[in-house]
């Protein structure tokens, strides 16, 4: 078996709580907190900066130097705008952090178009030894790419992307392979992910080895052969969008 089903020692590490949503409250809570240090940290110097400007510019009024007076309310404008977006992103994660998982479930209905009755439905079956760990990468290379494990239930699947992009398993119409390209100092990268799009038109990724990705087609058009398998590797852009419409269009 290429990937490993749900078991103890697995939840205990990476779902102590037993749910995929109390997971992913916790990571935002995390990143909240980072990243309002930071701006803390950050709105703090600002804050320095901007007494010392006042002061500056107050001293350049008493001497009646209005030319450097100018120049002062101008730096001041400049600091004053900067430490207000600190806090603007100061109060953004304060909201952020003050999160729970509600909420959470209610984004995902927002970007999955399932109901709260189904998500929390995935979040049982998740937890299953039924369900497949979906691993796409080597932990190393996972790591890098900053990418989660996904799952497979017996009616669900999320491929551990970022937007939370669950399906149900009986609406996937196609899973293909596609290669995508960026660029480190001026030379091009190429990587390949898994794609799996549904009837509604959302189309959910994760970059993958090609024996990983063959291993999670064979695991998913096993349960449910009416998925359309793409043999073809895909390039991204038109070829793989008119793929999605070319799929779309058959619904």
């Amino acid at each position: 078996m290429h990937f490993e089903q749900m078991n103890d020692h697995y939840k205990s590490k990476h779902y102590p709580k037993g749910s995929v949503f109390a997971r992913l409250n916790t990571e935002n809570k995390k990143s909240s907190v980072i990243l309002l240090v930071m701006l803390v940290l950050f709105a703090a110097a600002l804050g320095a900066v901007l007494i010392w400007e006042i002061a500056l510019t107050a001293g350049y009024a008493g001497e009646g130097n209005s030319e450097s007076v100018k120049i002062g309310i101008i730096l001041l404008s400049i600091t004053g705008f900067f430490f207000l977006l600190c806090i603007l992103g100061i109060v953004f994660s304060v909201k952020n952090f003050r999160k729970g998982v509600g909420e959470i479930i209610e984004k995902a209905m927002i970007s999955t178009g399932l109901s709260e009755e189904e998500l929390k439905e995935f979040d049982r079956q998740a937890m299953e030894p039924s369900s497949y760990i979906l691993r796409f990468k080597s932990k190393l290379a996972a790591a890098v790419a900053e990418q989660q494990n996904g799952i497979l239930t017996k009616d669900y699947l999320w491929l551990g992307n970022t937007a939370n992009e669950i399906m149900k398993c009986q609406d996937i119409v196609g899973v293909c392979f596609y290669q995508w390209s960026f660029y480190v100092n001026k030379r091009k990268i190429w990587c390949r992910s898994i794609s799996v799009l549904n009837r509604q038109g959302t189309a959910a990724s994760a970059e993958a080895s090609e024996e990983n990705g063959l291993a999670f087609i064979e695991l998913l058009t096993a349960a449910y052969p009416h998925i359309h398998i793409e043999k073809k590797l895909l390039s991204e852009g038109k070829e793989y969008d008119d793929w999605r419409s070319s799929l779309l269009s058959q619904v």
